[in-house]
């Protein structure tokens, strides 16, 4: 199983490229004070977009109900505690800390 790890900086907005199946994609985080929550954009390696403001919920496939479009990874992201202490889903401090919050990409097929 490919298993990969995504790593969000400690700020509120930020993107970032990531090889994700063997195709390049943009991955846009951004943090929303007013409803306390994460959401994440999916564009394509020239920036297009392909799924926007997936809302960013502990232990569930973040683009579930998604897996239509062909044109998204073929695999699952999920927010997920390691050490299985998280309860909520991810505050504004969550991927910051190793033992907290994390996002990962299971690779198709997996």
């Amino acid at each position: 199983m490919a298993v990969r790890r995504i790593r969000i900086p400690d700020i509120a907005a930020s993107a970032q490229e990531v090889e994700l199946d063997g195709r390049l994609y943009r991955l846009v985080f951004r943090w929303n004070g007013r409803m306390q929550t994460w959401f994440m954009d999916i564009e394509n390696g020239a920036g297009v977009p392909l799924l926007q403001s997936v809302r960013m919920v502990l232990n569930y496939p973040l683009t579930f109900g998604s897996d239509y479009k062909s044109d998204l990874p073929p695999g699952d992201f999920f927010a997920l505690c390691p050490t299985d202490r998280a309860r909520l889903d991810p505050g504004r401090d969550a991927f910051v800390n190793e033992d907290c919050i994390q996002l990962y990409y299971i690779e198709a097929g997996s």
